[in-house]
């Protein structure tokens, strides 16, 4: 199977290709909280228009869209769209604004969900950076080495 721009292999589950074995995972994820009754139903790959094609001076410009990874509908009518990262560096640069757009048209949220084992699983993206803010703060500051300044002057 075919390699992303990311080094993720292709990974076959149920008969459906995922682009990485971390969308697959969370696939499975969300075929149990759907047998939990947590999960209505959900969606994959389906694509949302984000900004129309256009001309200008006849130039055509295409237009903007976005393929996030699934569309979840909870039990409590509540939907959410669900983009899965392996890691920040997974995350474009232009996809920030694409977030805008889609969130903006679409008025629902869209959600970058991460693996994270040391914070518990499936967590999203805001939430594992607050997290990983925080250990960084409550890590013990380093020792500073030797002693007082040298070539001090003093008074």
């Amino acid at each position: 199977m075919a390699r992303s721009k990311y080094k993720n292999k292709q990974v076959e589950v149920d008969g459906i290709i995922f682009d990485s074995a971390l969308e697959s995972q969370y696939y499975l994820h969300l075929k149990q909280l759907q047998e939990q009754g947590v999960v209505k139903s959900f969606e994959m790959q389906k694509t949302y228009l984000l900004l129309e094609g256009y001309s200008i001076e006849g130039k055509k410009r295409q237009s903007i869209k976005f393929t996030p990874d699934f569309i979840v509908h909870y039990a409590d009518d509540t939907t959410r769209v669900i983009d899965v990262k392996g890691s920040e560096m997974a995350i474009s640069r232009d996809f920030p604004l694409r977030k805008k757009l889609f969130e903006c048209r679409y008025q629902m949220p869209l959600d970058v969900i991460m693996w994270s084992s040391i914070d518990g699983g499936w967590i999203e993206y805001e939430a594992l950076k607050k997290a990983r803010r925080l250990r960084k703060k409550n890590k013990e500051p380093a020792k500073k080495r030797g002693g007082e300044m040298t070539n001090a002057k003093s008074t």
